[in-house]
């Protein structure tokens, strides 16, 4: 059967860490009017054999129907090569809608930044978030807390 793993957002030095909820989880935030990134890593597993879903895990403040603006990255390397991999996909900045209430979790499909990319057992997999909250289409109008992104394989 399909297995699932929540691989959670860590910072870089654009962006913070912060808690919501009770009890916490612990969120990085992409701050509105400004170019916020986060990013998370997985060591692919020996029972990997193909992605079924990767979604990102988010939320914000905003009221419903408003909309972050977002590029996604990824990149993989057999774990013998430097981890600056040549093996890499996108998903071109565009908009995603927040159509929950305060804090509600939002999951974003993101299965196609990984197209392109050839997966393997002991391969690192690298997935970058980009909000441009600066962007005259991010109408969100308040922080977005990036949970993580949850995988779904086979």
């Amino acid at each position: 059967g399909n297995k699932n793993v929540m691989l959670h957002a860590i910072h870089d030095n654009s962006s913070t860490r912060t808690n919501i909820g009770s009890p916490h989880f612990s969120v990085v935030v992409l701050a509105d009017g400004v170019g916020d990134q986060c990013e998370v890593t997985w060591t692919i597993p020996s029972d990997f054999s193909s992605i079924t879903t990767i979604e990102f895990i988010w939320c914000s403040t905003a009221t419903s129907g408003n909309n972050a603006y977002f590029e996604f990255f990824a990149s993989a390397a057999t774990g013998a090569e430097s981890l600056v991999a040549t093996d890499t996909d996108t998903i071109a900045a565009t908009t995603y809608a927040d159509n929950t209430t305060n804090n509600g979790r939002v999951a974003t499909d993101i299965s196609a930044a990984v197209n392109g990319l050839t997966l393997g057992a002991g391969h690192e997999l690298g997935i970058g978030i980009y909000r441009e909250g600066g962007n005259g289409s991010d109408t969100l109008d308040t922080n977005v807390s990036a949970i993580g992104v949850r995988i779904v394989y086979a």
